[in-house]
């Protein structure tokens, strides 16, 4: 999963870059930081003492309020 959103956020962003939007930044860090969060879910150790659950309901609310909210905002950019 880590590897496949690293690929899918660069492409991502480059659309963003050749189409001058606007937020790009912060929405870079917002990529950023799932990464880091992703990372932080491949210490096994730390997968035993927590519930797996936390990890789904992290990826679960971080997918619907990303592609609902921030990537909603390029489609409105793109669409003006």
């Amino acid at each position: 999963m880590k590897e496949y959103s690293k690929e899918h956020f660069a492409d991502e962003e480059q659309f963003m870059k050749e189409n001058n939007y606007p937020d790009l930044e912060d929405h870079k860090k917002k990529h950023d930081m799932f990464i880091d969060k992703v990372c932080v879910y491949e210490d096994v150790e730390l997968l035993l003492r927590a519930p797996y659950y936390d990890m789904l309901n992290f990826l679960k609310e971080w997918m619907v309020e990303h592609i609902t909210v921030c990537d909603q905002r390029i489609a409105t950019f793109l669409n003006q």
